[in-house]
This record gives structure tokens, C-alpha cells and sequence, in this order.
């Protein structure tokens, strides 16, 4: 919906629908840039000093104990993005990789060993982390980027700087009507920029981003809030010239993931998250983001991409299982063993909207947590899966074998795997988030309801 047509719809709404929750002061916005940011100082850098981690060589990942050399060429070389299972490089035929990255050693692929990154002091500690890149800031907590950020595709980017790979991809997805976040600001004093009594709502949008002739995103559009708890935070803040930070810390802050692939809507669980949001003189806002969240979870959702992201991504899917889990650096009370979680950075920017409520064409006058019918509950299993097979993703993706079964060695007396061809397609589906419905959430991690999405827990 654009604003042209928002008066017609208040008017109508006046009418029609009941009175909403009030705020003194309200505003709306729609996020137009979201990614986690890497660091690049150069070509070769503190950071990486021998530049981009080397791309894999397909042909010689290829070559296997019972594939030659030359059916790896025939394979590989002049094939289309995704033509090539990729995947199947196991010691045997038909042992997927991607599945059950311990079927093969670790690649070791080269991993940040600078000390310059963004991020919070998660762990409260300002002699362990990266220090920021203006060199104000020390102790920051951001392993994920400390395990990819020699990858090509993961160097660079952030807010003002040079576009990488990774993120363009992650952006072009949202401004094609992928998805849509959108954030409700409302308080109780007269001045938004210094107001002790605030609430902060994150939520997902039903409708696709308005971009204008100049392929900006619009200004003062509209978009209707999708009431899917997998994706809804709201909790209680406050302004001090311009900048907000909750009241009390967060137990966890639920987003969707900007990294998932063409609609997918993989659910991004922070825990202990810390936010920190900039309400701009010029009505605009941006925003700070970061916390735990489990790696392995990450993992499936990029490796179920198969080979229509790995070939182009220039990494092996299996280096990110082996280098997140050497550096994670966090796990939830009562989970024993190694840690399940690695902390992560995310940056956001978002324009003044209109944020329609999920029940009405009225705007949103405070953020709370909105009830009703999600966009997701509208489409099934088979219908989702259908639209990950047209791009080589694997709609039954599951974790296998020694993956499955982190950090234990897999146990013959165990059930084997799903076969289920919908097993992902449907995790994704799940109300709870793919995250629960795939059983790897600790109990200290409740499922996404109306309670949890309000304060964040």
C-alpha cells in the first residue's frame, strides 16, 4: 500500500474498527539496509594478511576415492550455478557433506586473526574481543565475523562503506520484496529524543518494500505489521538525545534473518542481545544489534542452500561448521559441554512509514504485540517447497551423522534421519520457528508466544 491511499483507508478505518492501545508520541519506520557488517583495511589487512581466503577448487574437492579426476572435470567445469551436486564428495556415493560436514577433516580455512571488528561487549569484559575500527571502543564480541571474515563474500561492508558481496545479495533480496521489517517507536513524554518512558516493537511486514523510480526505498509508505511472533520483539526503553536502549536487559530479541534465501523467513534468535538505536534529527533511525545465537542452526540454514549458493559463494559451506564451532564463545544455563552459540553483529537503518496494525488500516499508535493470522500461516509445507526446489535448495534438508549427533559421535542405536523431502520446508512452516521445530533450542530457550515477544524473553 502506498500513501496516496492511506487517508481513504483511516477513514474507513475510523468507522469499522475498534480504538487501538494510544501513546502520547508514536513514529514508524521501515528498515531499508540490514546486514552484519565485516572490516577491510585493504586488499591484505590486519585482519587477513593474505586477503580473501582462497576459493575452493571445486574440481579437486571433487576428486574423491571413487570419482577420478577427470569425471570431477566433467563434472565441474562450464556447469551452471547449481547443475552440480556439489554436496556429494563423501567417502562413499551419496553421502551428503553439507548434511554431515564430519564426514571429511576440516578445511582450515583461514580464519580473522586482526583485532579489528564491530560489536557490543556481550561478556561484559573489555579485555577479551575486537576493538571498533574508529578504536573507541574495546572488548567486542563478534566470533561469527572472527570465523568467516576472510571469506570474500564477508569482507567489508557496514554502514557508509564499500558494498560486499554477501551483503549486496542479502539487500537486493529485501528491496525485491523478499521481506519487510518494520519498527514501531512510541513514549509517553514530549520530546521522542528524551523520553524516560518508551517501548521499541520489531516486527516483520506482510507487504513488499515501495521503491521509487531512483531505486530508493520510499518515504512515508505504508506497510501492515504481520503479527508472527517468530519475528516480534517489543520491550520497554528509553531516549537520551536521540539514542535508545532498553530499560533492562533483554533475555533474547526475535528477527528474521536478512540472510535467509528467497522468502525462506529463518527465524534470527538473539540471546543476551544488546540493542542500541539512533533516533536521527532528520526523523530517521538506525539501529545496533547483536548477541548469541546458536551456530549450528546458522549452519543449516545456509547449507540447505546446496550448491546454488555454495558454488557462487566461493567457500566450502563445511568451513563455516568447522571455524563457528572452534570459536564459539557462548551456551545457555544448564546445557552442558561446548558452547552452542557464537556471538554476532548486526547493523540496521530504517526511514520514517506508516505502520499499519495487522487488524485494520489503522497506523500503529504504540508498539505492542499485535495478535492475529501470520503471512506464513497462509502458505503450506508443499507450496514452500516447491519454490526452494526451483533454485537447487534443499526443501528436506536435515542434519546428519556426527552433525546430528554434535558434540557426540553418532550412536548406531539411534533412529536414522528424517527422509521426509519436506522435513526443512515444514521446520520452516512450524509456528515455534525452524529453530524449535528441529530440536536444537536448549530448555532455558522458550518458543516465540505473546508473552515471550513482549520484554524479549
Amino acid at each position: 500500500m502506498k500513501t496516496k491511499l492511506l487517508s481513504v483507508l483511516l477513514g474507513l478505518a475510523a468507522v469499522a474498527a475498534p480504538t487501538p492501545a494510544f501513546a502520547e508520541w508514536s513514529k514508524g519506520f521501515v528498515v531499508d539496509y540490514f546486514t552484519d557488517p565485516g572490516w577491510k583495511g585493504g586488499d591484505k589487512d590486519s585482519n587477513c594478511p593474505n586477503g580473501d581466503a582462497p576459493a575452493p577448487d571445486w574440481v579437486k574437492l571433487m576428486t574423491t576415492s571413487w570419482r577420478t579426476e577427470e569425471q570431477a572435470k566433467k563434472l565441474v567445469i562450464g556447469a551452471a550455478v547449481g547443475g552440480v551436486r556439489l554436496n556429494d564428495r563423501g567417502p562413499k556415493p551419496g553421502m551428503n557433506v553439507n548434511r554431515d560436514p564430519t564426514l571429511l577433516p576440516d578445511p582450515k580455512v583461514p580464519m580473522v586473526v586482526g583485532n579489528t571488528a564491530y560489536g557490543f561487549d556481550l561478556d561484559h569484559n573489555p579485555k577479551t574481543g575486537f576493538t571498533s575500527p574508529d578504536g573507541k571502543q574495546k572488548g567486542l564480541d563478534n566470533q561469527y565475523y572472527r570465523a568467516v571474515g576472510c571469506f570474500k563474500q564477508y569482507r567489508g561492508g557496514g554502514r557508509g562503506k564499500e558494498v560486499r558481496a554477501g551483503e549486496d545479495y542479502e539487500m537486493t533480496e529485501m528491496r525485491a520484496g523478499v521481506f519487510t521489517i518494520v519498527i514501531v517507536l512510541s513514549g509517553e513524554g514530549a520530546d521522542p529524543l528524551n523520553d524516560p518512558n518508551m517501548r521499541v516493537g520489531f516486527y516483520l511486514s506482510k507487504d513488499k518494500l515501495g521503491i521509487n523510480a531512483d531505486g530508493a526505498v520510499g518515504l512515508d509508505d505504508s506497510y501492515r505489521i504481520d503479527p508472527d511472533y517468530r519475528f516480534m520483539t517489543v520491550f520497554e526503553a528509553k531516549s537520551a538525545e536521540g539514542a535508545i536502549t532498553p530499560k533492562a536487559p533483554l533475555e533474547r530479541l526475535r528477527l528474521r534473518e536478512p540472510g535467509s534465501r528467497f522468502g525462506f523467513g529463518q527465524d534470527l534468535i538473539l540471546e543476551k542481545p544488546q540493542v542500541r538505536l539512533t533516533l536521527k534529527q532528520d526523523g530517521k533511525l538506525s539501529a545496533d544489534l547483536g548477541g548469541y545465537r546458536n551456530w549450528r542452526y546458522l549452519y543449516t540454514g545456509l547449507a540447505s542452500a546446496a550448491s546454488a549458493a555454495e558454488q557462487p559463494g566461493g567457500y566450502e559451506f563445511r568451513a563455516l561448521w568447522f571455524n563457528c564451532e572452534k570459536l564459539a564463545d557462548w551456551k545457555p544455563p544448564g546445557v552442558k559441554g561446548p558452547n552452542t552459540h557464537i556471538s554476532q553483529f548486526y547493523t540496521l537503518d530504517a526511514i520514517p512509514a506508516f505502520v499499519i496494525t495487522p487488524d485494520s488500516h489503522q497506523v500503529a499508535k504504540r508498539a505492542e504485540v499485535f495478535t492475529g493470522v501470520s503471512q506464513a500461516a497462509s502458505r503450506t509445507p508443499e507450496d514452500l517447497a516447491r519454490a526452494m526446489r526451483t533454485i537447487g535448495t534443499e526443501a528436506g534438508f536435515v542434519l546428519t551423522g556426527g552433525a546430528a549427533s554434535w558434540p557426540n559421535k553418532p550412536n548406531p542405536d539411534d533412529p536414522p534421519p528424517s527422509t521426509d523431502p519436506l522435513y526443512w520446508a515444514k521446520a520452516i512452516q512450524d509456528p515455534r520457528g525452524g529453530y524449535y521445530a528441529i530440536g536444537l533450542a536448549s530448555a532455558a530457550e522458550p518458543p516465540p508466544s505473546r508473552d515471550n515477544a513482549l520484554a524479549g524473553r
